[in-house]
């Protein structure tokens, strides 16, 4: 028995290492797909691991890798139906960063967190992330007010950095406006990096997966 010990003790650590970090990378980022990972390459997803990020996202100290994919993107209707991904036209990747939510002409105001009624289609470039998971950027930025405040003041806060509050999500989490494709990306990182606020990141569109 003195001799079997000490091999079961390092068995029952060698099998708990693969589980405890699993665990860990599942309680990190924000509604993660559930999707199984694809086959990896000293740590990076095959493909990814001789070609370098096209863009990145800030979270909190760091930033996370993306990778634009430049054959397809993803449409989000105007009358609010389901987003498709579909391939790219020549020219249309170029016109996401600037395009707006409600740019179309006789567009009725939008919903919290919508696309405004009657708007023609926005497009968005679709990423993966290190990990092989995609997502776009429908419109809008999530940030996470430093401390609770009554909504009056919290809008005011907002609107004083020039942000227009949709929803709001929790005590200190708001959705504000921004347009769809790059620019939401772009002021994403512009409040991450500008530390008024203690939570920033786009508010991404991942489509479902089956199990």
């Amino acid at each position: 028995m003195s001799v079997l010990a000490p091999a079961l003790v390092l068995l029952a650590f060698v099998l708990a290492g693969p589980a405890a970090a699993s665990a860990a990378e599942r309680g990190r980022g924000h509604a993660e797909d559930a999707s199984a990972l694809p086959a990896k390459t000293g740590g990076w997803p095959l493909g990814k691991a001789t070609t370098a990020p096209s863009h990145a996202v800030r979270e909190g100290d760091g930033t996370r890798p993306l990778w634009l994919d430049s054959r397809r993107i993803v449409e989000f209707p105007g009358d609010g139906g389901s987003p498709t991904i579909r391939a790219a036209r020549p020219g249309e990747l170029d016109g996401s960063r600037s395009r707006g939510r409600a740019d179309a002409k006789g567009a009725t105001a939008p919903p919290a967190g919508g696309q405004a009624v009657g708007a023609a289609p926005a497009v968005s470039p679709l990423f993966e992330d290190a990990a092989g998971h995609p997502r776009a950027l429908p419109g809008g930025v999530i940030v996470g007010l430093k401390e609770a405040l009554p909504a009056d003041e919290a809008r005011a806060q907002l609107a004083a950095d020039g942000l227009q509050a949709l929803r709001q999500i929790s005590a200190r989490m708001w959705l504000v406006d921004a347009p769809t494709g790059l620019a939401s990306l772009d002021l994403a990182n512009e409040l991450q990096a500008s530390g008024r606020y203690d939570f920033v990141q786009p508010n991404w569109w991942k489509p479902r997966t089956t199990k």
